[in-house]
């Protein structure tokens, strides 16, 4: 790692305002040099991380069974291609019904919910859901079922992600009002806005900004079964300014993104924040992780910020100096922010600024 720091650097390094922060701009310091770092000791988690060099032993020549289709079962299934396990899978379970029939990689089907039979032939059964609080649900379930627990191998003991404290770390934002606005921005499937009603259930009111149009009908789907009414939906990117932008719809919709490539097969409407939010609304908490479009989302929002100063939630890991480039923007329009680092997983992703009066 270069062992000077550049003077941005060392102006946001001297923002941050505990050590923990301190430690974690360290890392993505050394990882925006080397991709080889490792974030398990800035990991904010007080479960035990395995190291994946265990998971290689324990898969050794097994057959296995994978529970969930999602993001953790890519990664697993990747990984099992790497040491050349891949023709040990199965089958694919997952409890969506829309995923039965589909192919994941390695050409394995996903099935039903469960099948027994399945389940008794093979040697492993992998839970592969990133959250805890998905994995742990999935392991109670699978022990009532009668699975034995030797058997069950959960991928969030080497690959995690806290997802209950991601973006409302309630000890360094402190505790919410009754008035609260929450700002969404990167919805996908208002999950990160129902978490934010169960820590603050007297909440004003919700906007949420999601650009695949796919995501839309999910998020209805999801605000209805929360119970929670006032929402408002806006179905585009947000930008520095209004405009159209070309955008890559992922395999894994959380990764899509705004690209530069002039053939993009997808055009999505991108706005300004200050633009679309309704004029008498005081917004007390913006949450932003949208793949490397922060910054210019941010500068779409220089007004909103600048008059309300929300708490802001806001992805700093997509493009190698978000870490810098990020805090000192919004340091630059609201001086008197507090700054803080957080992360989540025990890879690279999910690192967190929090902004907070």
């Amino acid at each position: 790692m270069r062992e000077t720091l550049t003077t941005n650097e060392q102006i946001v390094y001297d923002f941050l305002q505990d050590e923990k922060s301190r430690k974690i701009f360290e890392k993505r310091r050394a990882f925006a040099d080397s991709k080889t770092v490792s974030f398990i000791d800035v990991f904010d988690t007080n479960r035990r991380v395995r190291d994946i060099s265990e998971l290689r032993l324990i898969m050794n020549d097994r057959s296995f069974v994978c529970y969930g289709a999602g993001d953790g079962c890519r990664t697993f299934l990747n990984l099992m291609n790497q040491f050349g396990y891949i023709n040990n899978c199965c089958a694919v379970f997952d409890s969506n019904k829309t995923l039965h029939g589909k192919l994941c990689l390695g050409g394995e089907k996903i099935v039903s919910h469960y099948s027994q039979s399945v389940v008794d032939n093979a040697d492993k059964i992998v839970i592969t859901p990133f959250y805890y609080s998905v994995s742990d649900e999935i392991k109670e379930n699978l022990i009532n079922l009668g699975v034995k627990e030797d058997k069950i191998i959960v991928l969030s003991e080497y690959y995690a992600v806290n997802n209950m404290k991601i973006y409302f770390d309630t000890q360094i934002i402190g505790q919410f009002g009754k008035d609260e606005i929450f700002v969404d921005v990167g919805c996908l499937d208002f999950s990160t806005s129902s978490l934010f009603l169960k820590y603050c259930p007297n909440t004003l009111k919700i906007y949420v900004v999601e650009p695949i149009y796919e995501q839309i009908e999910i998020i209805k789907r999801n605000i209805k079964q929360s119970g929670f009414t006032n929402v408002k939906i806006i179905n585009g990117a947000l930008w520095s300014h209004n405009t159209k932008l070309n955008f890559d719809v992922h395999e894994i919709k959380s990764a899509s993104k705004v690209i530069e490539a002039s053939d993009a097969l997808n055009e999505i409407d991108a706005y300004a924040l200050d633009d679309i939010i309704d004029i008498d609304d005081k917004i007390t908490f913006i949450k932003m992780d949208i793949e490397g479009s922060e910054l210019e989302a941010l500068k779409g929002s220089e007004r909103i910020i600048k008059k309300y100063k929300p708490k802001l939630a806001i992805s700093i890991y997509h493009k190698p100096f978000d870490y810098v480039d990020i805090p000192l923007y919004i340091k630059s329009i609201v001086p008197e922010y507090r700054m803080f680092f957080r992360h989540y997983t025990s890879f690279d992703t999910e690192t967190v600024l929090y902004c907070v009066l």
